[in-house]
């Protein structure tokens, strides 16, 4: 069956096929269980491209956070192990509905974590607490 898709594929490589039907037998269901690949046949190569770019630059600036607070590098790391279960997931399935959505906001919190929002952290708390990192701890009793 993949001779089938991947020709849909190659026959619209830049645009791809829009909501249309793909090519196939008659005997064929109409689901792609490929999240990649039928992406690549709905909107073109160049957007699971683009897509790919994406989630490997996020992933390589989620890790690359040197000089931030632990709990943050927890974050990031378990993001990280997050979009990459939902990359094998998508070799074996397509996502839609709520699965699809769930995917892209992913995708937004992995931006979100990737910059580096230590300082700003930081600053808010302190702010709030009216906290100040020289001046020496209060007792209490």
């Amino acid at each position: 069956w993949s001779s089938d898709v991947c020709s849909s594929d190659l026959r619209h490589p830049f645009f791809g096929i829009g909501f249309g039907e793909w090519t196939r037998p008659s005997w064929m269901g109409s689901s792609i269980d490929n999240f990649w690949l039928l992406t690549a046949v709905k909107f073109g190569a160049p957007a699971v491209i683009m897509l790919w770019l994406a989630v490997a630059r996020l992933l390589l600036d989620a890790a690359s956070g040197r000089h931030a607070a632990v709990t943050l590098k927890y974050m990031r790391r378990a993001w990280g192990f997050t979009i990459a279960a939902f990359i094998v997931a998508g070799c074996t399935v397509a996502f839609w509905n709520s699965l699809l959505v769930l995917f892209f906001l992913l995708l937004g919190t992995g931006a979100w974590l990737a910059r580096d929002q230590q300082d700003s952290i930081v600053k808010r708390v302190r702010y709030r607490l009216n906290y100040d990192p020289d001046s020496q701890p209060q007792r209490l009793f």
